[in-house]
């Protein structure tokens, strides 16, 4: 292990035979910014004290940070190469600085890393990022998980809204759960003119449409009429839409209102 007391500048150097800087401790600013790193850039138990700089660094394989401990990490505008992985099991930071679209087919899953992570997006105030971490640290945990009902349920969770942060998936399963009831109206012949329907009248694929939407909405629609028999469907589908609709009011309230 080494120690270096005051400021170390590694500007523009390469390591081409690999780096290990494990267990080293920090006391000022590090700056390894355009420096290039050929094989695993080794940081193992490291502590920063203070400001590190990786802006523009250059990273042709892993970059192992496990049970390091940083204040303040910079890693704008890094360099990765797509098998490159970024390991940060057991570490602890104040503040991380990189966006979460440069590495995120590239955090090593741990469950801590990416909440830590989460909270430090949040911390930045750069929620978009924040949303992403976590729908993903929650999309890999679902995919590891073994089948049981906290799978059924995260199932769930993903489907109606995105684990919370993403109300387009409300919508999508709103539109969906119309469409397949639409279907179910026209494909049984449950639909039927109204009294104040027009003579003569009958029922498009449209008017199925429309009677599944007004019922989605809790809504009677005008015209148009179920057939005695399949009333229950359309209580299903109420009770579909109430909870679809406070699903999205919460989810957008949550993302909007930070």
């Amino acid at each position: 292990a080494t120690r270096f007391v005051g400021s170390v500048v590694f500007r523009e150097a390469g390591f081409l035979l690999g780096s290990t800087f494990g267990l080293s401790s920090f006391g000022g600013l590090a700056d390894f910014t355009n420096v290039y790193f050929n094989k695993t850039a080794y940081f193992g138990g490291v502590k920063f004290t203070d400001l590190a700089y990786f802006v523009n660094a250059r990273f042709d394989d892993d970059l192992n940070m496990e049970d390091s401990r940083l204040y303040n990490m910079r890693l704008d505008n890094v360099s990765l190469q797509e098998d490159s992985k970024i390991n940060l099991n057991n570490s602890d930071f104040t503040k991380l600085e990189v966006r979460w679209a440069v590495i995120n087919d590239r955090l090593v899953y741990n469950g801590a890393a990416y909440l830590a992570m989460v909270k430090n997006y949040k911390s930045l105030e750069w929620f978009d990022d924040a949303d992403d971490c976590y729908y993903q640290y929650r999309r890999i945990g679902q995919d590891q998980a073994p089948w049981g009902w906290g799978k059924i349920s995260d199932l769930i969770s993903w489907l109606s809204c995105g684990y919370g942060v993403r109300p387009s998936h409300t919508v999508i399963l709103s539109l969906s759960l119309i469409i397949l009831f639409t279907a179910i109206f026209w494909g049984a012949h449950a639909l039927q003119p109204s009294a104040s329907a027009s003579p003569g009248s009958s029922i498009s694929i449209n008017d199925a449409f429309y009677f599944s939407s007004m019922w989605f909405l809790g809504r009677a629609p005008q015209n148009i009429s179920i057939i005695e028999g399949f009333e229950f469907l359309t209580v299903f589908e109420t009770l579909a839409g109430w909870l679809l609709m406070a699903l999205f009011l919460v989810t957008m309230s949550k993302v909007m209102l930070r």
